[in-house]
């Protein structure tokens, strides 16, 4: 019997009780310089900027006594000790957990509201993939067929160890906000950081000066043979990525991306992202038992077999473009030349607003993007961009787009890629501002 087929069927036999730049327009702001503003609507700062455990592998990696040994040893033969850890996800099938089920306990001494921000976090990811965290029981262990479980503790800082450790590991979780529990249940299920991959220099830069001088290990490059990536592409979304000022020591950026414009995605700790979600689904091979389709628009299928579709997308095949509440976006443009705002332009735009539309030209076409008009709200506030802001969403509609917030954006763009997602996003404070209004323009191949 192959794997695939042992998986799907001893799912079944285990029930489940899951937890629920123009010249004559004004120069855009610096994001560099945005971010060294404390924000004060933005999300909670990312684990990483809490926690001072030097036991830990990259900030809140916990290592056990066997792999501080093992590392040891690699040093004292001059190999690098953070070598076998540093992949998207590990590669080791045995550090992943049988099943997809993940059986944990909670300790007696959380507050109630850690409690609950665990189970909300468990949730997030389950309800997008085939993985399930259950209470462990001595029935459950004699199921899987092994008593490693996850504890779940106060503790001082926020941290775990990666993916399944033989005879239990812990979670502390003392000051992890739900953001972060989200993201360290992202390492027990076997994923490590984002920035250690082998093509992080072509998106990202490590700005070593910045950084305290004993964590500059924790932003090494590893080769290719020492990762996976099961093929998913950079994620600057991904709720695994380092935060621009990652352990720095002086309040500068530490990570600095290639574009400036995607310098305000990434550290998020809101949810998992498209791809962090996708690569859990292909690593646990939760839709193995489904009869193929073929999702459009970089869709896949879920555990249910439906197609799961990135930001903007909705339909059986994820064919179709998401209209918001208020009726804007929705929209494929196709036509040579057009415009698009934010509803109500000129006037201020409501809270509360989603809105999508394609700009879609043939194949080979590229696109040029004029913003005329800008004024959203004050990026100082709003640390990556996660208040209201303008999305273009290029070369590839999985990943995060790059992001414009505040009341000055530098165009026009010419992008090389014949489809473009314009996403206009706002939360849900009332600000007083117009908007935006821009051009665009599909240049024939």
């Amino acid at each position: 019997m192959s794997r695939k087929r042992c998986l799907s069927f001893s799912r079944n036999l285990i029930t489940s009780s899951s937890l629920q730049t123009n010249v004559n327009k004004p120069v855009a702001p610096d994001p560099l310089a945005i971010l060294q503003t404390q924000s004060t609507r933005g999300l909670p700062k990312p684990d990483e900027e809490y926690n001072r455990n030097n036991d830990s592998l990259e900030f809140d990696m916990k290592l056990t006594p066997d792999q501080r040994a093992y590392l040891d040893s690699r040093a004292s033969r001059n190999i690098h000790p953070q070598q076998p850890w540093k992949r998207k996800a590990i590669a080791d099938y045995r550090r992943y957990w049988p099943y997809g089920i993940i059986p944990f306990t909670l300790d007696d001494n959380l507050a109630s509201f850690h409690k609950q921000w665990v189970t909300d976090a468990m949730y997030v990811w389950e309800k997008v993939t085939c993985v399930e965290f259950r209470l462990a029981t001595p029935t459950l262990s004699a199921q899987l067929g092994h008593t490693d479980s996850v504890h779940i503790s106060h503790g001082e800082d926020c941290i775990t160890s990666v993916g399944k450790v033989p005879g239990g590991q812990n979670i502390t979780i003392g000051r992890c906000r739900k953001g972060s529990i989200i993201h360290e249940l992202g390492h027990t299920l076997g994923f490590v950081h984002e920035q250690s991959r082998p093509d992080r220099d072509g998106n990202v830069e490590i700005v070593f000066g910045n950084i305290i001088p004993t964590r500059t290990h924790d932003f090494d490059k590893y080769p290719a043979g020492t990762i996976t990536t099961y093929g998913e592409p950079y994620d600057f979304g991904s709720i695994m990525h380092y935060s621009s000022t990652a352990y720095t020591k002086n309040g500068q950026i530490t990570v600095k991306t290639i574009d400036p414009h995607l310098q305000m995605t990434i550290g998020q700790r809101e949810a998992p992202s498209f791809l962090d979600i996708r690569l859990i689904n292909e690593i646990y091979e939760c839709n193995n038992h489904c009869e193929q389709k073929f999702c459009e628009n970089e869709g896949y299928q879920g555990p249910n077999c439906d197609c799961i579709c990135p930001d903007g997308f909705i339909g059986e095949l994820c064919q179709n473009i998401i209209t918001s509440h208020t009726g804007c976006g929705g929209s494929i443009l196709s036509d040579d030349k057009g415009t698009i705002s934010s509803i109500w332009f000129p006037g201020d735009y409501p809270n509360n607003e989603n809105c999508y539309w394609l700009i879609r030209g043939p194949e080979g076409s590229t696109i040029t993007i004029d913003i005329d008009s800008f004024d959203t709200d004050n990026a100082n506030d709003c640390q990556w961009c996660n208040c209201d802001f303008l999305e273009l969403k290029v070369y590839g509609f999985e990943k995060v787009g790059q992001r414009y917030c505040g009341d000055h954006v530098d165009s026009p763009y010419i992008f090389n890629w014949h489809q473009i997602m314009v996403h206009f996003k706002t939360d849900n404070f009332w600000t007083g501002n117009t908007g935006f209004k821009l051009t665009y323009e599909i240049n024939q191949p």
